[in-house]
């Protein structure tokens, strides 16, 4: 089975860099569980990525979240697990 693997560019405060969508989403998903407190805009400007896309991982986090073990699924050891049996 062939994967499409996007890469995106994201501008930092020490420049640029390339991510994957589920590196980004890796990202986001780890900063939210960090710093709860803070709002879109705080946390778009802290990685460095827009609000609109911030705004849409934390959609698909809030989907995922009505399965137990999706918080694994937001780590990298577990979406190199389900990339072994998916």
């Amino acid at each position: 089975m062939l994967r499409a693997v996007y890469r995106v560019r994201c501008k930092t405060k020490s420049g640029t860099m390339s991510l994957t969508i589920r590196e980004r989403s890796q990202k986001v998903a780890g900063y939210i569980k960090t710093e709860t407190h803070l709002g879109i805009e705080s946390i778009a400007s802290a990685l460095g990525i827009s609000k609109s896309s911030v705004h849409r991982h934390q959609q698909g986090i809030e989907r995922r979240n009505q399965y137990a073990e999706s918080d694994l699924w937001e780590t990298a050891s577990g979406s190199a697990w389900l990339n072994v049996w998916c």
